[in-house]
């Protein structure tokens, strides 16, 4: 789990967040609370008959960590008899206005179980004159699920009476439907807080969303469909993005755009819609999250938002953009000091929003206004990259017949040469590719290189293709000391004598006799009739089947 890093201009904060942004605060290091106790929605619950005795009060935090090293948290048990939304109340000092205009509640909490959250709103309408105090003005689920065992950051939407207040919030750690199985177990709350914006405070995970990532599209209308990118003189693009089934494609396994340090990059989006705007980013410091810095209302050096089409009134570029302002995303430049290696991109189409995890207000989210996320691999690259070939029992050169260079290009075939000693047979080559090879394969969730076994039985030149030349290279060429199997199976019977002069195949027959000669791979390379001597020259190294006869060409 990892907090998100997100800052914003003084002027954008006020207009996403508006004045009354943060009226309600509780972090429990001093007394900015009224009272803590239990709560259980289910009115025949024992622990609200008095039956059982609930258990909530202010302790010492026992998970401190960065996303929250407060001293003070309040400790809740999570009782198996109590209904869905028991959990642990806090009376605020200061109440909470409803309105018809959602705000969010947001309360971090620390579960070993996560899953559903809860929360019931207590309060009192002033034109219900007889109405209790605590009564449950609404009751509502979290965004999404909280992970186990990690602080997250509970995101619940409220909304109601405008002339409802609310006097105190009941945080349930555990709304599960079904909550009488398991043991009672200890959860922790801190840190709520009420304000207009639905993104967590903390990221969960990896490249965190702020949804399911198995989240449906509820629309058919508007889907992204491709993504080109623009990296000097090279465009790596998608013929798909596969956004029409669900809000969030992984393409890290399908798709890799290339660029150079210090490159200008374009990206361009075709979508299937209108009124929506692109956003991009890329994980520079390949740290397993994107982060968002703005000052002044622009991006800042090294932030990993690199492009937008619009937000707040501008695009990336410092111009000013309508709301109307589409897709159109302006150039952005790769560090001119970026290392090489594979890095985590995001593309994403939204509204307005510079919420790498997505928006998810319920006025606007990305959910509902068609917008789409997709991930996929950055190769930041240089023009050549090392070669290192493992040859044993064999000699390995160009084409030429020169030593291997140190270095090749990127991102071009590669032909080499390879002579097996004697008595040994080439059955392929494995081919290591990418970066830092003797490193982790993977790192959060991004691969670093491959292992790719190109089949090359007995043939002389190889070659590699430029897909496999995407980093560095580490080349193992394999063999066996037996024949490929069936390369002593005579495909023709004779009395034809074979014998091999120097890259010439010599046929001698005293009478006219048919011959054949087949390659490694199986292929018919040479047939015809001999009578007397015949030479077939220029043939390269490798093992041939002459009829019924086996010869090796060095």
């Amino acid at each position: 789990m990892t907090q998100h890093k997100l800052f914003i201009a003084t002027a954008a904060l006020a207009l996403s967040l508006g004045a009354q942004a943060q009226t309600t605060k509780c972090d429990f290091e001093t007394e900015d609370y009224a009272g803590v106790s239990t709560y259980d929605s289910w009115e025949a619950s024992p622990l609200r008959t008095g039956q059982l005795a609930g258990h909530a009060r202010v302790v010492d935090n026992p998970y401190k960590d960065d996303n929250n090293p407060t001293d003070k948290v309040v400790g809740f048990q999570r009782s198996r008899y109590g209904g869905m939304f028991y959990g642990a109340r806090i009376d605020l000092k200061e109440p909470i206005a409803l309105s018809p205009t959602v705000k969010y509640v947001h309360a971090y909490i620390y579960s070993p179980k996560g899953g559903e959250v809860g929360l019931v709103a207590l309060g009192k309408r002033s034109t219900i004159a007889d109405q209790e105090p605590d009564a449950e003005q609404l009751i509502t689920l979290g965004t999404m699920k909280v992970p186990a065992g990690a602080w997250a950051d509970a995101v619940f939407p409220i909304s109601g009476n405008e002339k409802a207040q609310i006097m105190s919030l009941v945080i349930a750690p555990d709304a599960n439907i079904n909550p009488g199985g398991g043991e009672d177990f200890m959860a922790y709350i801190d840190n709520i807080t009420v304000n207009e914006t639905a993104s967590p405070r903390i990221s969960t995970g990896e490249y965190a969303l702020n949804f399911d990532t198995d989240q449906t599209m509820t629309r058919t209308d508007r889907h992204l469909d491709r993504m080109a990118f623009r990296a000097g003189t090279v465009t790596s693009s998608t013929a798909t993005t596969q956004c029409r089934s669900t809000v969030y494609v992984d393409m890290t396994d399908k798709f890799t755009v290339t660029m150079k340090a210090g490159e200008s990059v374009r990206p361009t989006y075709s979508y299937t819609g209108n009124a929506m705007h692109s956003y991009t980013y890329v994980d520079w410091d390949n740290d397993g999250k994107f982060d968002v810095d703005f000052e002044s209302d622009e991006p800042a050096n090294g932030s990993d938002l690199v492009s937008y089409s619009y937000y707040e009134g501008k695009n990336s570029a410092g111009q000013n953009r309508g709301s109307n302002a589409g897709l159109g995303t302006p150039i952005y430049t790769v560090p001119a000091d970026q290392p090489r290696g594979i890095y985590r991109g995001r593309s994403k189409v939204d509204w307005n929003n510079i919420d790498p995890a997505g928006n998810i207000n319920m006025d606007n989210s990305i959910i509902d206004n068609g917008g789409n996320i997709v991930d996929y691999l950055i190769n930041v690259h240089t023009d050549k990259v090392s070669l290192n070939v493992d040859a044993r029992m064999c000699t390995v050169t160009m084409p030429d017949g020169s030593a291997l260079p140190d270095s090749v290009a990127f991102d071009e075939d590669l032909t080499i040469n390879v002579v097996m000693d004697q008595g040994f047979y080439l059955s392929g080559l494995r081919v290591t590719h990418g970066y830092n090879l003797d490193g982790d394969e993977y790192i959060h969730g991004n691969r670093q290189w491959s292992v790719d076994t190109l089949e090359c039985e007995s043939q002389t030149s190889i070659t590699i293709p430029a897909e496999l030349i995407d980093g560095d290279l580490s080349v193992s060429i394999l063999f066996s000391n037996t024949p490929p199997v069936g390369i002593e199976k005579a495909p023709v019977a004779s009395n034809v004598n074979v014998s091999v002069e120097e890259n010439t195949i010599v046929l001698r027959s005293e009478e006219a006799q048919p011959y054949r000669v087949v390659n490694a791979g199986g292929q018919v390379i040479a047939k015809g009739t001999v009578k007397g001597t015949k030479k077939l020259p220029n043939f390269p190294a490798g093992v041939y089947v002459v009829n019924d006869t086996k010869c090796v060409i060095n």
